[in-house]
């Protein structure tokens, strides 16, 4: 009896000592910090679990709901991200869901320094690569722990379609045939290990590209009905602003020219000429100050200015090229 006395005492005491502290400011907020502390744990889980799962609808709801939730959080056993977790399971929907998410890393590495572009192309989900090339943040030359590429990943399994995307994507793949990764021990580079595996389609596919990147692309794409990265409307605007600056100049070099000519040979003959600046009538009787008015009106009555035009002009003419060249 006394024992049970003595615990009747101490839980007692105990409820007593924890309500008098939670009246305490200072108590509550420390005790909501933990339990949202909790909360965010419990929502972090449950959208791994969902995008693991492929579960589109869930994971619509929970980022929508939850706004504050971290699409970053990595489980503890691969260090995986939700997106590692969709992308290695071919979830395509989810995947372009959580691309969509303002704070997602999409180049965040694995336990095994596997992004989820390289467990795509490791796992052969050709969709989930197609979804996340023409995501622009995407790193497609980033090593795991063993060296090995996206690409590297996707010649050593000989998924054809996988490479076809990635050469199509127009990112800069790496040196093919040295870049090295480890396998059984050994160190290959992505044509070698394709070699190594008998992958005869993947083999020809990267010999060509080895060949002729600017060819090969452009057939894939053509095959793909793939745009790359959408440089067609670049390629037209670089391409009319180049006409129009080389109209500008024709113009200035040859009619102003001209304009100027004929005013100084009127103003010879009748010593006067009322021209007509913005809303302005002014009365000019020296030559020069006609000349100065028609250039000014031109925008072009300085050296600088003429050779900011040309410069731009043919910037505008180069950037074209690049662009018709990543088509």
């Amino acid at each position: 009896m006394e024992r049970r006395g003595r615990r009747f005492l101490f839980i007692f005491h105990f409820f007593i000592f924890f309500h008098f502290f939670s009246f305490l400011p200072s108590f509550n907020l420390i005790f909501d910090l933990l339990c949202s502390c909790e909360c965010q744990t419990l929502w972090k889980k449950k959208l791994y679990d969902a995008t693991a799962g492929g579960r589109v609808s869930e994971v619509s709801s929970l980022l929508r709901n939850h706004p504050e939730i971290d699409v970053n959080w990595t489980n503890p056993d691969y260090q995986w991200t939700p997106l590692h977790a969709a992308s290695r399971y071919g979830h395509v929907e989810v995947v372009k869901l959580l691309l969509a998410h303002p704070d997602i890393n999409v180049n965040l590495k694995s336990r095994g320094g596997q992004t989820p572009l390289s467990l795509g192309c490791k796992y052969g989900q050709v969709s989930v690569v197609e979804v996340l090339l023409k995501d622009r943040h995407v790193n497609v030359t980033l090593n795991d722990k063993e060296g090995c590429t996206p690409l590297w990943w996707a010649s050593c399994i000989g998924n054809h379609g996988v490479i076809e995307w990635l050469v199509a994507s127009g990112r800069d793949l790496g040196d093919i045939s040295n870049k090295k990764g480890n396998w059984n021990g050994k160190e290959y580079a992505a044509l070698d290990i394709a070699r190594e595996r008998n992958k005869t389609e993947v083999v020809s596919l990267l010999e060509r590209f080895m060949a002729n990147p600017t060819l090969t692309r452009r057939e894939i794409r053509k095959k793909l009905n793939f745009t790359g990265l959408s440089l067609f409307p670049f390629h037209f605007i670089f391409v009319f602003i180049f006409i129009f600056g080389s109209v500008c100049l024709i113009f200035h070099f040859s009619f102003v020219n001209k304009i100027e000519t004929s005013l100084e040979r009127f103003l010879g003959v009748q010593g006067g000429l009322s021209v007509c600046a913005s809303s302005v009538p002014l009365t000019f009787t020296d030559p020069a100050e006609v000349t100065f008015l028609s250039l000014a009106d031109c925008g072009l009555n300085t050296v600088p200015e003429k050779f900011g035009l040309i410069f731009f002009s043919f910037f505008c003419f180069f950037c074209s090229l690049w662009c018709f060249q990543r088509l």
